[in-house]
């Protein structure tokens, strides 16, 4: 699926990019499958979050930064200083 890089936070395009250097065809990304600023749309997801978890060939997750612009590569040249 083609994407505007310009669009999408530094941290979800190294996602897309780890995934695709280990051969996994999909993703998962919560903040994109799930319309954050709809209720509804929570409300019908949410309770299915273990079973897209549980099924998971890896979760992979941002545990570190200043919110989704900070990006993978920018964690670990700050961790090499």
């Amino acid at each position: 699926m083609p994407y505007d890089a310009d669009l999408i936070p530094r941290t979800i395009l190294d996602t897309i990019q780890l995934v695709r250097d280990i051969g996994f065809r999909f993703l998962w990304i919560d903040s994109l499958c799930i319309l954050q600023d709809d209720d509804g749309d929570k409300l019908q997801h949410l309770p299915h979050m273990d079973s897209i978890y549980r099924c998971a060939s890896l979760v992979i997750i941002a545990a570190a930064g200043h919110g989704p612009p900070w990006g993978g590569a920018q964690q670990e040249c700050m961790a090499a200083r």
